[in-house]
């Protein structure tokens, strides 16, 4: 947790969508002013794997698939948080999660220990 803040300030709202698949909202990764589509889909299974796609408005395209994660937003700026098992006690996650930037040419990794 950064000095000062609460974990609700980094959320991204996001609203479910077809068959269970959360639709990230508001997010302008390329910075155009045009939001771009980002959609999380998931297993059945609290620890199956997870994809995120994004579609910016001017055209490229990204996939990640990955353990269970959650988008996060620092200073105008999406990250993804990987790591986060249901199942798993809190001791046995440190270390284990990793965090990438979604960019406009690319999403990656920038921490992979955390």
């Amino acid at each position: 947790m950064l000095l000062g803040r609460v974990m609700e300030n980094f959320e991204i709202e996001y609203k479910p969508f077809d068959g269970g698949d959360d639709l990230y909202l508001n997010l302008d990764i390329d910075g155009d002013g045009v939001e771009d589509y980002v959609l999380r889909s998931c297993g059945a299974s609290p620890d199956s794997p997870c994809t995120l796609y994004v579609e910016l408005s001017r055209g490229n395209k990204f996939e990640l698939e990955e353990r269970r994660f959650f988008l996060i937003r620092v200073r105008s700026v999406p990250y993804i948080v990987v790591g986060e098992s249901i199942s798993e006690p809190e001791a046995k996650k440190r270390g284990k999660r990793r965090i990438y930037q979604i960019r406009k040419q690319s999403i990656d990794l920038i921490c992979p220990h955390l």
